[in-house]
């Protein structure tokens, strides 16, 4: 391809996002559109690849396959985000195609040569680079929100504990992704507003976890904290997700108000207990350096010399982390990995 074919199809495709959202949706899925876009984001990737790392004398056209694959994934951002902010049966489509695309390249990678080694370069990490900040930054607006994470995005891409442990290559990627996202929302959290964005996404991208509990992890992992004062750094920070749990459905009716009470409390305890579990098992998984039983003994020492005001925010979010603390003790002590 000469550089002036590259120019050409960069400049189609700069025309194109320009009348992106005076076309229906229908006309970029009820056709081979879209699914040919992807297929070309694929195969431009590849001659950006076989570019990279030979030197000069072939900067000038990795350049511009460099450009012109930005231009498509720009092209394909905004596809996505049209998408998600309109209500219409095209978010079937967009998931369907999009999910078979990453499931036939996967495994795709790259070697690139760089002082005497190879660098691995994987294609969905490429993909999800660009898809994956736009969702995250728009599902929670998204008129279809509920049905993408029930019905469309793919059960397989969610991220467990057994799903990080098997093939996983799918969930790692979209992990680091959401870490990197994660990290820069609580980073930057500066007063105590609620991020409908990280609430959301922290809850269903992880569908095992207890939000609560999880929440609380994250911030103390993910936060920028002093580490002679560790504990205390956190709890003088924002805490800005993870508020409540999940909606629960109870379907054990009975004309006996108190037995119904009963059973539907015995119901919420037999959930949290599983949620709890799940919980630890993926932070210690996830974390392991982290939360290994000499540094909860460090953090629970620190939690328990930390004095604030009686009945301020920050002693219940003080308590909080030590409840924690403690209840992940526990967890290694009865088995940790095992259950």
């Amino acid at each position: 391809m000469t550089n002036q074919n590259i120019e050409t199809i960069k400049r189609l495709m700069d025309d194109f996002r320009v009348t992106i959202f005076n076309r229906t949706l229908s006309n970029i899925f009820y056709s081979d559109l879209f699914e040919n876009l992807l297929g070309w984001h694929f195969l431009i990737w590849t001659k950006e690849m076989s570019y990279l790392g030979q030197g000069d004398k072939s900067i000038d056209v990795w350049s511009q396959y460099y450009q012109l694959l930005s231009t498509l994934s720009v092209l394909l951002d905004d596809i996505t985000g049209r998408v998600l902010i309109d209500n219409s049966m095209s978010i079937y489509s967009f998931f369907e195609q999009f999910s078979k695309h990453i499931d036939s390249h996967k495994e795709e990678f790259r070697l690139v040569k760089k002082d005497n080694s190879d660098l691995k370069y994987m294609y969905i990490e490429q993909v999800f680079s660009h898809f994956l900040p736009v969702l995250f930054e728009k599902i929670a607006d998204s008129p279809c929100k509920f049905s993408i994470w029930e019905n469309y995005f793919p059960k397989n891409w969610l991220i467990t504990y057994a799903s990080l442990n098997s093939e996983g290559i799918i969930n790692h990627t979209i992990l680091n992704r959401f870490f990197d996202f994660a990290i820069s929302r609580i980073g930057a959290a500066n007063k105590n507003d609620f991020d409908k964005q990280l609430n959301e996404i922290s809850e269903e991208l992880f569908p095992e976890v207890d939000p609560v509990r999880w929440a609380k992890i994250l911030t103390f992992i993910l936060s920028p904290y002093d580490p002679s004062h560790r504990v205390d750094s956190i709890v003088r920070r924002p805490w800005t997700f993870g508020l409540t749990g999940r909606v629960r459905a109870f379907s054990g009716y009975t004309e006996d108000d108190q037995k119904f009470q009963q059973n539907f409390s015995n119901y919420l305890q037999s959930i949290d207990d599983v949620e709890k579990v799940a919980t630890y098992k993926l932070a210690t998984s996830l974390f392991k350096d982290q939360f290994t039983e000499s540094n909860l003994a460090l953090y629970i020492t620190e939690a328990n010399n930390l004095k604030y005001e009686h009945g301020s925010e920050e002693e219940k979010k003080r308590d909080r982390l030590l409840l924690i603390f403690k209840e992940m003790r526990e967890f290694h002590g009865v088995g940790g990995m095992q259950n």
